[in-house]
């Protein structure tokens, strides 16, 4: 009889493999994406309702884009670039091992504490 695994068990298996897991590594890039706007619009001084009204969209379009919610074409991130009176950039880089987990954590926790911040 196999015994199921606890919430940490599954993370900690997940995480091992997050680099082969499409889903996550995605949802790893949103919220970095997420994270970098936020910063942006923390350099400039930029609400949410400002960057809304410059969007031309809804403030709670700009709060899922922020929480990681949306999937942003390129054409978005450009105008949210454009917006906020700055450039976008972005790069590929080699990929690290499999097996480090730490990775997760040295990604997720700026983002964490950036949400900490505009609770």
């Amino acid at each position: 009889m196999q015994m199921e695994m606890n919430g940490i068990e599954k993370f900690t298996k997940t995480a091992q493999n997050y680099m082969e897991n499409p889903t996550i590594r995605k949802k790893m890039w949103r919220n970095e994406v997420s994270r970098i706007i936020l910063q942006a619009m923390e350099k400039k001084n930029v609400t949410k309702a400002d960057l809304a009204r410059k969007l031309g969209t809804s403030p709670s379009n700009v709060t899922q884009i922020l929480n990681g919610h949306r999937n942003l074409t390129i054409d978005t991130i450009c105008d949210i670039a454009m917006a906020l009176d700055m450039m976008s950039s972005m790069d590929f880089v080699e990929k690290v091992s499999s097996k480090s987990v730490s990775y997760v954590a040295e990604i997720t926790k700026p983002y964490a504490e950036s949400l900490g911040k505009n609770s």
